[in-house]
């Protein structure tokens, strides 16, 4: 999370995009292949999904077996394999991570918060020495430019949406400066109020709504952090953006028309059409963005992309999941919190239960589901939470697997690595000959200006689109 919004040593060539997608490629790799190479850390591992309920890993199971049957009868079996590799090796790294946490204790909340809020000063150095540079020529102020590290300035509004509650929480640890911390998350509100993005402020009330009416008054000094910053990010972003160096737009020109997005709402009737057509398989995963609609390569709403991609079942199952997860979750926090623990430990299950919430707020208006960074702190937040979490009718055996347990995950961990591997190095390889060549990445039958990301920046894998009628026109760039 250090590396990933700073990788300007990428060449010009990847993109930042699809450097942050190697990234996370190398990341899920190491880590399979320690868990592959260690008998210790593979018998950790299998315990930890032990101490799952039965029930949330027979659904999990559920869902799988749906993507794997969508994958096979899918247009392009080596994409909707793709996404299932990804997704697959994003949950054994949440267990990986959930493990660690167990591991190491309260140590990790601080060891986390520490580096995440160094990831978050870095990038705000580096934003206000943009700016001012800019303010020191004195010429119109190009604000999505000085966000330097993104292809695209909603991946880092994806990136804030995680980390806003986190700083806060940081806030209340006694280990690090609290004065700091709260300057920087002030300085993040700006960045926020920078981004122009309606989703990523009404998805920050949502979580502020969310913890509010879960933990009521245990909730109250996050609240108040949370308030105090946001004034003061106001402030900042007023003096930066409206006085000193006015910029085009702004957060206010866009929250006026909230609720008039004709793109968005355009994405969604296509999802909905593959719904309705493909109800149990979906069109297969990844399979959004093979017929291209002219906006982008995902209906920007999880639940949508969940159901058109991989089905009903599929999402039926996850749902269950997720739900149940975050009820068993805030109920957890709620009773320690009710019991007196320290503050510190509940700011933290606060701050997390805040990232969640907020995070799956904007994932029903945004790709949030699917840009590299986002999933990485998708897989930190989510396996945080479940390593904090007490599983006491679900303790794991103290015993070894047996040696058939071990080799079936082997070969299951290694045929994803395969497949995750075999379905990326292609379209990377295509993407760096047409850059070096001076052509252009093909683009949708819309003749499109702009990408379109999903796995990599140009994440579209078909050129006919879902139904000629569901055609739509090219929107503005500010979608």
């Amino acid at each position: 999370m250090i590396v990933a919004p700073h990788l300007t040593w990428a060449p010009a060539w990847l993109s930042d995009h699809n450097a942050q997608r190697l990234l996370q490629i190398a990341v899920l790799s190491i880590i399979a292949l320690a868990v592959l190479l260690s008998p210790r850390l593979r018998n950790d591992w299998l315990r930890a999904c032990v101490t799952l309920p039965p029930s949330a890993r027979w659904l999990l199971l559920a869902a799988l077996i749906a993507g794997i049957i969508s994958s096979a009868v899918a247009p392009s079996p080596r994409h909707a394999f793709l996404d299932v590799a990804l997704h697959v090796l994003i949950f054994g790294l949440v267990i990986a991570v959930a493990q660690a946490r167990r591991a190491l204790g309260g140590r990790a909340d601080v060891l986390i918060l520490s580096l995440l809020t160094l990831s978050v000063a870095l990038y705000l150095v580096r934003f206000v020495s943009g700016y001012l540079a800019v303010l020191m020529v004195g010429e119109p102020l190009p604000v999505r430019e000085l966000f330097s590290g993104f292809s695209n300035v909603r991946s880092f509004n994806h990136y804030l949406t995680w980390l806003l509650p986190l700083l806060a929480a940081a806030a209340g640890l006694r280990t690090l400066p609290r004065g700091a911390v709260l300057t920087l998350l002030g300085g993040c509100w700006m960045l926020l109020l920078a981004t122009d993005s309606r989703g990523g402020l009404l998805a920050v009330g949502a979580g502020a709504v969310f913890v509010f009416a879960c933990f009521g008054r245990a909730a109250a000094p996050w609240l108040v952090l949370q308030f105090k910053a946001a004034l003061a990010g106001a402030v900042a972003y007023g003096v930066m953006f409206y006085w000193l160096l006015p910029a085009s737009g702004g957060i206010a020109e866009r929250l006026a028309h909230v609720t008039e997005d004709p793109a968005r709402l355009a994405l969604w009737q296509v999802a909905v059409r593959m719904i309705v057509d493909n109800p149990a398989l979906g069109v297969g995963p990844m399979h959004f963005a093979y017929y291209p609609n002219g906006i982008a390569a995902g209906p920007h709403n999880s639940v949508l992309q969940w159901t058109s991609e991989w089905g009903a079942p599929a999402t039926l199952a996850l749902l269950i999941v997720l739900f149940w997860g975050m009820y068993a979750w805030c109920r957890q926090v709620r009773s320690a919190a009710d019991v007196g623990q320290t503050d510190g430990v509940t700011a933290v299950r606060i701050g997390l239960t805040a990232s969640m919430a907020t995070a799956a707020a904007h994932s029903l208006v945004s790709g949030i589901t699917g840009s590299p960074v986002s999933q990485l702190l998708a897989v930190l937040v989510v396996g945080w939470a479940i390593g904090i979490y007490s599983f006491a009718s679900h303790e794991a055996p103290r015993h070894s697997h047996s040696l058939g347990t071990h080799l079936l995950f082997a070969t299951a961990a290694l045929l994803t690595l395969l497949l995750l591997w075999r379905g990326a190095v292609p379209d990377l390889e295509a993407w760096r000959r047409e850059q070096l060549s001076g052509q252009d990445v093909p683009r949708s039958s819309a003749t499109r200006l702009r990408y379109e990301p999903r796995f990599w920046l140009q994440g579209l894998i078909g050129d006919a689109p879902y139904d000629e009628t569901q055609a739509v026109a090219t929107p503005p760039d500010r979608h």
